[in-house]
């Protein structure tokens, strides 16, 4: 048995079909019918049912689906270590981001590129904890900046800063006049919010319940910016990372933005990567760069 019958028969496992597997491995049917028959014969047993219209496996045949798709993954994942090795100093660099790093991530990819101006860089937004273990374990992205801290055997997950929320209102907003307030003070607020799954939402509303109160709002939005340009026209108050104000200095003209306090909600931001993948000199010289950012 070799990678090439392996690729054919999880095609057919997977798509439980011959035609459509046929059609996406780009071979005629006979040909890959042919295939699995030799597989069955080396094996000496069946690995799918022939006797109904649609491919069902075999128990042997869903053992060794369960097989094919964990070695097909370590090969490609090999290969792709092997492209990077023959391409040091080249090649392509595959980021996972959050949203609020789009305000810092600039200025560490700018001295990074000083230094390596022919890699290229791919940068994809993933905020479920979920997919960026996915995207990590199919070597989809080298490493991603999470807000969680990744619970899988698999992955190595450090901090590389600490970072307050601050509140936004507008310039005419009552509360304008202050620099510093107490949380409890913005209970009556129109807060606009964020979806329940994203990190921000669950920290504000975490120290909202240390402060006995649960927030109230009219609007939800999935994006920093969306929610920014509510408040700027006088539509609510929100909370963001700061340093997505500390990047983004447009923002301080048109806003009012006050610290927290009583309690001060805090997150944490990560690097999450495979313990043992590969990492070429030019991955491990971008990590670097993301030191000593508190």
């Amino acid at each position: 048995m070799d990678i090439r019958q392996l690729k054919y028969f999880e095609s057919i496992a997977r798509n439980q079909n011959f035609t459509k597997a046929a059609e996406e491995l780009y071979i005629s049917q006979p040909s890959l019918s042919n295939m699995i028959k030799k597989m069955e014969k080396d094996f000496g047993f069946k690995l799918i049912e022939r006797s109904t219209r649609e491919v069902l496996l075999t128990e042997m045949g869903e053992v060794l689906y369960e097989h094919a798709k964990k070695i097909l993954g370590m090969y490609t994942n090999t290969l792709k270590e092997m492209d990077e090795i023959k391409n040091i100093g080249k090649g392509e660099v595959h980021i996972g981001i959050i949203e609020s790093s789009r305000f810092w991530l600039p200025s560490i990819i700018h001295s990074f590129s000083n230094e390596y101006p022919n890699v290229k860089i791919n940068f994809r937004n993933i905020i479920r904890p979920n997919e960026i273990i996915e995207a990590l374990k199919s070597y989809d992205i080298h490493f991603a900046i999470t807000v969680n801290e990744m619970q899988d055997p698999a992955l190595t997950c450090y901090p590389i800063f600490n970072e307050k929320f601050v509140l936004l209102t507008n310039k005419e907003h009552h509360l304008s006049d202050k620099t510093t307030i107490d949380l409890i003070e913005i209970q009556n607020e129109n807060y606009i919010q964020y979806p329940t799954e994203y990190q921000i939402q669950q920290v504000f509303l975490q120290a909202c319940k240390q402060t006995n109160f649960t927030p109230r709002g009219m609007y939800i939005v999935d994006d920093l910016e969306l929610a920014c340009s509510l408040v700027e026209f006088g539509l609510g108050v929100t909370v963001v990372p700061e340093s997505y104000l500390k990047f983004s200095p447009q923002r301080l003209s048109k806003l009012h933005i006050m610290q927290i306090s009583n309690p001060t909600p805090t997150r944490k931001v990560y690097i999450s990567l495979i313990k043992n993948r590969y990492l070429p000199p030019t991955i491990t010289s971008l990590l670097r760069l993301f030191e000593g950012m508190d």
